[in-house]
């Protein structure tokens, strides 16, 4: 009966491992850079605050951007999920051509993004500016299901705010302002209020 049990305990976390694959899944696109320009952003003037629970949200500027999902990481502990639960490894320009990605593995852990490459004619400044982390927060429901079902591979497209969120605590959230920096705090906090997938597979392969 023992043994019974823990056949049919495999074959639950095999089916189970089954289906997060299939929700996370990994799209495939043609070669080509797929999003030619990089991320907008604008100052935001005298920003009105969003309160998410005991949380208070400082919008820092406007951010708009299409891009590919290079990676994607669900997380569950901390204070930051509160807010976010989703951290997308974002890329564009030739972080977007599936030619270049080749050469290139990227992992997500503890809401950072690495990349490694053994191909030594890769210029490092190529990935740092055309590639970014971001912890994402959607703005209510819609957008959170828009997220969740979201799989690498696919080119989106995005609009919101890079945000400070802080707590009475003192903790603190801040996104970075620049697309050119790299280590500690050069994570976007974004608040998404548009999320929309502009390609899903090779057929609509067209940007």
């Amino acid at each position: 009966m023992k043994k019974l049990m823990f056949v049919i305990d495999i074959i639950f976390i095999l089916l189970v491992a089954y289906g997060v694959s299939k929700i996370l899944g990994t799209v495939k696109l043609k070669p080509g850079i797929k999003v030619p320009n990089t991320p907008y952003q604008t100052n935001i003037v005298n920003p009105e605050k969003i309160i998410i629970k005991d949380i208070t949200i400082t919008p820092l500027a406007y951010f708009s951007m299409n891009g590919k999902i290079l990676s994607k990481k669900r997380y569950w502990f901390g204070r930051e999920t509160q807010l976010s639960k989703y951290d997308f490894a974002m890329g564009w320009k030739m972080m977007s051509d599936e030619s270049f990605l080749e050469n290139i593995r990227i992992s997500q852990s503890n809401r950072w993004y690495f990349w490694k490459t053994k191909n030594m004619n890769i210029n490092f400044d190529d990935v740092i500016f055309n590639s970014a982390n971001m912890h994402l927060i959607p703005a209510n429901k819609e957008i959170a299901r828009k997220l969740q079902k979201a799989k690498i591979g696919q080119i989106i497209h995005m609009e919101g705010y890079l945000i400070k969120a802080e707590h009475a605590s003192g903790w603190r959230w801040v996104s970075s302002l620049s697309r050119k920096d790299s280590g500690a705090h050069a994570c976007e906090v974004v608040y998404v209020k548009e999320f929309e997938i502009l390609i899903s597979n090779k057929k609509d392969d067209y940007l």
